[in-house]
């Protein structure tokens, strides 16, 4: 989990799909709670990198506020999404958006 904590918080494409997998892998059976605590996981790593970035000088200060107004926005609602949805479309549509995200990073 650490190794795609420290994946995610480079380059976080792709980071919840690997995650959602390694929950599994680690016993999580619940979809849902796996999906929460990825959640959870993926706000604390971002936190961390933008401050490390932000350290680092390498934050455009212009463009984060709509940029965390949107993430904020997205994780509520995907948050909820994810606790409304059945387990088994849950689980169909993290398939769909890990193949075709990878669809999209091969041909980039």
């Amino acid at each position: 989990v650490l190794g795609v904590c420290g994946y995610g918080g480079y380059f976080n494409g792709g980071m919840g799909i690997v995650m959602l997998a390694a929950f599994r892998l680690l016993g999580v059976e619940d979809l849902n709670a796996a999906n929460g605590l990825k959640n959870l996981l993926s706000a604390v790593l971002t936190v961390i990198a933008v401050v490390i970035y932000a350290v680092g000088g390498a934050v455009s200060w212009a463009q984060f506020p709509p940029m965390a107004l949107a993430a904020i926005l997205g994780g509520v609602a995907g948050a909820r999404l994810g606790r409304w949805l059945p387990p088994r479309v849950l689980h169909h549509g993290i398939v769909l958006v890990g193949a075709v995200t990878t669809v999209i990073f091969f041909f980039k």
